[in-house]
């Protein structure tokens, strides 16, 4: 390609990558204005996750999830309490993988319903508190002044006023949100005996659909 016209295409990227910037800035600011922190969270990370069409695909032609009836991305981490923990190691056992905040609202109502529906099951369950500086700094709001890290006395104080026993609290400073591009908080995987999605929720989680799911 001759120079001129590699400077003229490199003028076109350069153009559309900072009108990219302005557009995303002028969302993030309606949804600070209108919507609240929650928003800002789905709308940025749903933009920066998406991914482009012809993309990243799988075998079967879909984008990379982990969706339903895909293997949950395997992870080793720590819970607040000091323990590791590694999602492999718990085959065997149906897994309940929780993304959440403790500002959240409906997660108070989620952690409800997972209490409710795992009461007598023998099920793992993962809460990982994902608004982490490691995410703030992922979507753009780390430093903002409506935003605050949570920490491990934030995950700790909402388990005890509204989680169960046996929980296995994490932060997320490895990348879970990542893996398991996420697009919203509070959303729930549950993961059969053998490492495989059998429910994603992007969102609230109905009690009916979490029951079914463990169930399988």
């Amino acid at each position: 390609m001759p120079r001129g016209r590699n400077r003229q295409v490199r003028r076109h990227r350069t153009a559309f990558l900072l009108g990219l910037l302005l557009v995303l800035g002028l969302v993030v600011g309606i949804a600070y204005s209108y919507l609240g922190r929650g928003a800002v969270v789905s709308t940025v990370v749903t933009t920066l996750t998406k991914l482009p069409e012809g993309s990243q695909k799988t075998s079967t032609g879909v984008d990379s999830g982990p969706f339903e009836g895909m293997n949950a991305p395997d992870f080793s981490v720590k819970t607040i309490d000091g323990r590791r923990l590694q999602l492999s190691e718990l085959r065997g056992r149906a897994v309940v993988l929780w993304f959440m905040a403790a500002w959240c609202p409906s997660c108070k109502s989620a952690a409800s319903i997972l209490k409710s529906v795992t009461a007598g099951r023998d099920v793992h369950v993962i809460v990982v508190d994902m608004w982490t500086e490691d995410v703030l700094r992922m979507v753009g709001l780390l430093g903002s002044r409506e935003t605050r890290p949570e920490t491990s006395e934030d995950l700790l104080a909402f388990n005890g006023d509204f989680g169960g026993d046996g929980w296995n609290l994490v932060m997320d400073d490895y990348g879970l949100t990542g893996l398991y591009q996420l697009r919203y908080v509070d959303s729930m995987f549950v993961i059969d005996e053998e490492g495989v999605v059998v429910l994603r929720s992007d969102g609230p989680v109905s009690p009916t659909a979490l029951r079914q799911a463990l169930s399988k």
